[in-house]
């Protein structure tokens, strides 16, 4: 096995128990780290001229963002449920178009949004659902 697989292996086997022990308001904590981790990775693979690891990094963003977005709870329960929402879809489509356009600035713009985002979240008590919490793991069952 090589370095990288066993660090890679080491990394997901760390994310798991984290998940497993986290209460919801940290597995969204985790899911904003880990959309903010892929988006940085691609702006660098970006600079580095590295099309396939930057497309895989965005595409990895995206799945993390989709599912910040899919635990919201519904939209007509709530105008921040409903501004995140839209926030999150705005993000995944920048970022779909950046694979595209082959511009860094999409990626940027999504990260500054995602930490904006993640920074008022870190404020926030410990307050999310038991059923947004059941979701968010069963999204971390697929990844």
């Amino acid at each position: 096995m090589n370095a990288q697989l066993a660090l890679d292996s080491y990394r997901r086997a760390g994310v798991i128990s984290e998940v497993e022990n986290a209460s919801p308001h940290r597995l969204v904590q985790i899911l904003m780290e880990k959309a903010l981790e892929n988006l940085n990775l691609a702006v660098a693979r970006f600079a580095a001229n590295q099309l396939v690891e930057r497309r895989k990094s965005v595409s990895e963003a995206v799945a993390f963002i989709d599912a910040l977005r899919q635990a919201l709870t519904p939209a007509d329960e709530s105008a921040v449920s409903a501004n995140l929402e839209a926030l999150y879809s705005h993000m995944i489509e920048r970022l779909l178009a950046s694979n595209i356009s082959n511009d860094p600035s999409d990626i940027r713009h999504s990260a500054e949004m995602m930490e904006m985002i993640k920074s008022a979240w870190d404020e926030l008590p410990d307050a999310v659902s038991a059923e947004q919490a059941n979701q968010l793991r069963e999204y971390f069952d697929v990844v």
